[in-house]
C-alpha cells in the first residue's frame, strides 16, 4: 500500500505527471507508487497500487484528457497517466468536477506568483496578468510580455494604444476574469478542433 504523500515536496511542484496529481488527490504518496513500463510495448505503463480510489481517479482524469477539459502541458499520448499537467489547471479541473482536494495541497495555490495572483483581488502589471492567466487554466504564455499583451487583447481586458508608456497597471481581478475565461474557453475550443 502506499505511503502518505510528503506534501512540503508536492506543493512546492508547477508540474508533474497526471498520475502524480491523482495519487496526491487519492491521499497517496506518489513516490511510492511503482511505475512498470512494458519495454517491448511503448505504449504500456502499469501502476504498481491497490488503491481503489487511485484508478477511479485516473479513469476518470485520463477520460478529461481525452475530451479536452484537463490540459496537459505535455501530453504523452498513448502513455496513461503520463502526461505533464500543471498544478493550477489540475486543481481547477478537480474543482470543476467536485473532486475533495486535500488541504494539505490547496495550499499550494498561495506559493509562488501564478498562485498568489489567483487569490488577488487586484491584478498587477502584465507578470500578474499572466500568472492569473495561467492560474485560470489558459495557455502558457512564457516569459514574452508581448504573448501576454495579445492574449489580453483578444480578451478585450487591454485595447491597442491604451497605455502608450507601459507604465505598470492594476486591473480589478472581478472585472477581468469573466472576460479572460470566455477568452481561455474560445482557446480551449480552438485547441480541441
Amino acid at each position: 500500500m502506499a505511503s502518505e504523500p510528503k506534501w512540503e515536496k508536492w506543493r512546492l511542484m508547477d508540474c508533474a505527471r497526471l498520475y502524480e496529481w491523482v495519487a496526491l488527490l487519492a491521499r497517496l504518496d506518489p513516490d511510492s507508487i511503482r511505475v512498470d513500463e512494458n519495454l517491448y510495448a511503448w505504449s504500456t505503463v502499469h501502476f504498481r497500487v491497490a488503491d481503489e480510489n487511485f484508478w477511479d481517479l485516473l479513469r476518470i482524469a485520463e477520460s478529461s484528457v481525452i475530451a479536452g477539459t484537463l490540459t496537459c502541458h505535455l501530453s504523452s499520448l498513448e502513455r496513461a497517466g503520463m502526461s505533464e499537467v500543471l498544478m493550477p489547471e489540475f486543481l481547477r479541473w478537480a474543482r470543476s468536477k467536485g473532486l475533495t482536494i486535500p488541504p494539505e495541497l490547496a495550499p499550494a495555490e498561495g506559493i509562488g506568483t501564478a498562485a498568489s495572483a489567483a487569490d488577488a483581488t487586484s491584478i498587477q502589471g502584465i507578470d500578474g496578468l499572466r500568472d492569473l492567466i495561467n492560474a485560470l487554466g489558459g495557455p502558457v504564455l512564457g516569459s514574452d510580455p508581448a504573448a501576454v499583451r495579445s492574449f489580453a487583447k483578444k480578451a478585450g481586458v487591454m485595447k491597442d494604444g491604451d497605455n502608450p508608456l507601459r507604465t505598470p497597471r492594476t486591473w480589478s481581478r472581478a472585472e477581468i476574469e469573466p472576460m479572460l475565461k470566455a477568452a481561455i474557453e474560445s482557446w480551449r475550443q480552438r485547441e480541441t478542433k
